[in-house]
């Protein structure tokens, strides 16, 4: 997968989420952060970073993570770890790409 590390983690969430939405912008959450961690450890050993690219099957979620609008359907409510995850993609680390469900693996 074009010579790039890879991340992978399956595991039960923590939180309930009340909507699709918000389960998919935790999962964004968790991922970034280990992306972080990745990209800090490959910058150490001495390879420059350009930008890591999310894949992500979940239109509304990409939007609420790229800051495009606010809440959705029943995100009315808006945590502070997507507050940083929209932080974080707006600093140009990161940029979330929609992918289809059947290719999502």
């Amino acid at each position: 997968m074009n010579i790039g590390p890879i991340h992978y983690n399956s595991s039960l969430q923590q939180i309930e989420a009340l909507s699709i939405a918000k389960s998919e912008l935790y999962g964004l959450v968790k991922l970034t952060t280990a992306l972080l961690w990745l990209r800090t450890i490959i910058f150490e050993i001495g390879y420059d970073q350009s930008l890591s690219i999310m894949l992500e099957d979940n239109t509304v979620s990409i939007l609420i993570g790229e800051g495009k609008i606010l809440s959705a359907g029943r995100v009315k409510q808006v945590d502070i770890k997507f507050q940083w995850l929209k932080m974080v993609i707006k600093e140009k680390y990161f940029l979330i790409r929609y992918v289809p469900s059947a290719l999502n693996y």
